[in-house]
């Protein structure tokens, strides 16, 4: 019969050697495995955000093409026109020219 006072402590079984090596492989391998599924979120976090920053840059600088090329083409209208007044202004100032030295000759002689 045993005393109420002095409970017997739970019979423990100590594992094998081979049962803990068994148990430190495991823990081992799922460490490994969680690390490994850690560096690969990281690797695929990282693909997305350099995806995304190129396929901002790309937007970026379509959008600067294109801004460049409307203004060169409104340039090219400014030029075109100005070329046109400008050679007009030629002509009539050559006209002036030719006028005044015509005038002058006569004038002179």
């Amino acid at each position: 019969m045993q005393n109420a006072s002095s409970p017997v402590p739970p019979v423990v079984r100590v594992p094998s050697p081979q049962e803990l090596s068994q148990l430190a492989q495991s823990i081992l391998q799922s460490a490994l495995i969680k690390k490994q599924l850690e560096e690969q979120k990281e690797r695929f976090a990282r693909r997305q955000q350099e995806r995304y920053i190129c396929l901002s840059l790309k937007c970026l600088y379509l959008s600067y093409l294109t801004y460049c090329i409307s203004h060169l083409n409104k340039s090219r209208l400014l030029i075109t026109s100005s070329v046109q007044w400008d050679h007009r202004r030629y002509h009539a100032s050559a006209y002036s020219t030719s006028l005044l030295l015509s005038t002058l000759s006569t004038m002179t002689s």
